[in-house]
């Protein structure tokens, strides 16, 4: 449901109707008013609960830190290096605005020699 809507039913029960007279007037249902208004009581809003995700493999930091170290790095070796698919790779290059190396040899075993240097976090 939009937000709207939500702090509307929320207005209207605070406003002296039931939670069966804001579903009907609104067209849904009451357990979503009733858990709308018990959250607003608790926390002052009726927005919805951040939702916890799987956490990333790579963090940003480190994604821009090989970049940084190979810039022509292709998207199989930083697939190789961060130990993901080449779909979360394109994903990530895209997210932060960097051009995807398509045709550039060498870069594994640059990666290789210096993985000393950069380490994954």
């Amino acid at each position: 449901y939009s937000q709207d809507l939500k702090n509307a039913a929320v207005r209207l029960v605070m406003d002296g109707k039931t939670y069966t007279q804001v579903s009907k007037e609104l067209r849904i249902s009451p357990q979503s008013v009733r858990n709308w208004h018990t959250r607003f009581l608790a926390v002052g809003h009726c927005k919805n609960k951040k939702q916890p995700g799987a956490r990333p493999r790579v963090t940003e930091k480190a994604f821009i830190a090989f970049h940084k170290a190979y810039p022509n790095a292709l998207q199989k070796d930083a697939a190789a290096y961060f130990g993901i698919s080449r779909t979360v790779i394109q994903y990530w290059y895209k997210k932060f605005g960097f051009s995807l190396k398509k045709n550039f040899s060498g870069t594994m075993r640059l990666i290789q020699k210096n993985k000393k240097i950069l380490r994954r976090p």
